[in-house]
């Protein structure tokens, strides 16, 4: 007989549970372990670095209660604590002198970030200046650009003013010719008209003398 579903899905849960914390719990002992190697070490360096010139040659010596040597990986006493614990069992002389140098390097920190803000804002003024000295090219070309493509218009625009004028000038030279071609044909005919009607005078005399003499 199978077992009832409900109990399936419960051993089932359970032993993903039992897994998830199995895995967490080697996951935690092993990132705890390296975190204490490396507190371990950079107590070292600091302690080594601040304990230059006071006399004492092993922070060891000094602090025998709770020293590295105390300090295991994979302890369960939280960081927070045995940071306090080591620096209260530590001279207050050493612990001044840490403070001051912590201090000190916090300014020297600030002053490095303040001058590479101010490196980087130089740098940001010049590439905006440099920006602003090649769009003025770059207008002046875009404006000569501009003033090329309006006189070439215009230039069109004289071309075939020039060449509406020339027919203008060719009609104009027709009609002059017209004109005195027709000035020439009117003297001509008003000559014709005066020859006839002096005729006509000359013959009408003539007639008027015959008809008189008789």
């Amino acid at each position: 007989m199978l077992p009832p579903i409900e109990t399936v899905i419960a051993h089932r849960v359970e032993e993903k549970a039992n897994q998830f914390a199995y895995k967490r719990r080697t996951y935690f002992n092993q990132a705890y372990g390296a975190q204490m190697v490396i507190d371990q070490s950079h107590i070292r360096i600091f302690l080594k670095k601040n304990l230059a010139g006071t006399g004492i040659s092993s922070p060891d010596r000094r602090v025998p209660a709770i020293g590295l040597n105390t300090i295991q990986a994979g302890s369960r006493t939280p960081i927070h604590m045995r940071q306090s614990a080591l620096i209260g069992s530590m001279p207050s002389n050493l612990v001044h002198r840490m403070v001051v140098n912590l201090v000190k390097d916090s300014k020297r920190v600030k002053a490095k970030h303040r001058a590479m803000v101010e490196t980087f804002e130089s740098a940001l003024q010049r590439a905006r200046l440099e920006i602003e000295q090649l769009e003025c090219p770059a207008a002046t070309a875009s404006r000569w650009i501009e003033q090329q493509q309006h006189f070439e218009q215009r230039k069109c625009e004289v071309h075939r003013e020039g060449i509406s004028l020339s027919s203008v000038e060719s009609e104009n030279r027709r009609l002059t010719t017209a004109a005195k071609n027709a000035e020439k044909n009117k003297c001509r005919l008003e000559a014709k008209v005066h020859n006839k009607t002096t005729c006509y005078i000359s013959f009408y005399r003539a007639c008027n003398y015959l008809l008189f003499t008789d």
